[in-house]
């Protein structure tokens, strides 16, 4: 399963989607036409990266109150890295360290999820070039 989620959010099946139905609605009768290349070779690289996307976006929807997975607001899982030791054992947190470390988090999230596409397109276009 993860292999086909992992092509469908290529720019492959873009590709094929642009040319079955050049409308701007897709059915899902274009997308059951989009011939699906399997590699066995490719399966374990694939599933790990999918995986990891679907971890990083579950955690960033699940930040959100809206959520049924929210439990608290993102800033608070980053308090400690907005601590700061005074004297005998007290700390003061602050929100504005809390909130840049949540901050730097969400970036590299982001960015690791883009390199995660990237790497997926790079991965069906090899398989597709072949072909």
């Amino acid at each position: 399963m993860n292999f086909i989620l992992g092509l469908l959010n290529t720019k492959i099946v873009q590709r094929f989607a642009d040319m079955l139905n050049p409308t701007a609605t897709l059915q899902s009768g274009d997308l059951a036409r989009v011939p699906v290349i399997f590699l066995k070779d490719k399966q374990a690289s694939v599933n790990k990266i999918v995986s990891h996307n679907i971890a990083i976006a579950k955690n960033d929807w699940d930040s959100f109150e809206t959520s049924w997975g929210f439990t608290r607001h993102p800033i608070l899982k980053f308090r400690k890295a907005g601590a700061s030791t005074w004297g005998d054992d007290k700390q003061k947190y602050s929100i504005s360290s809390a909130f840049k470390a949540w901050k730097l988090f969400s970036e590299d999230q982001f960015a690791q999820l883009r390199a995660n596409e990237e790497e997926l397109n790079r991965i069906f276009i090899e398989i597709y070039s072949d072909k």
